[in-house]
């Protein structure tokens, strides 16, 4: 039942950004990596968003669409406990 319901989070906000899929931890090291090799970037804020940042800002609506999810997940959790 947790798992169903983290795939349809999953699917839901994957939907939404442009290359149809949520970030992994090595678009964020490759990020990191692309920074440290270059001493002339700085100051800078990235956002390793797969293009929805260019949606015109669905990414909030989104993110609290799926957060009612997240509580009944969090609920199912604590029920568990």
């Amino acid at each position: 039942m947790l798992k169903d319901k983290y795939d349809t989070i999953i699917s839901f906000v994957s939907e939404k950004i442009p290359l149809k899929r949520v970030g992994k931890p090595e678009d964020v090291a490759e990020a990191v990596i692309m920074l440290m090799n270059n001493g002339y970037i700085s100051g800078e804020i990235l956002n390793l968003t797969g293009g929805e940042q260019i949606t015109g800002g669905e990414y909030i609506t989104n993110v609290f669409k799926a957060r009612g999810h997240l509580s009944d997940l969090q609920k199912q959790s604590e029920d568990k406990s």
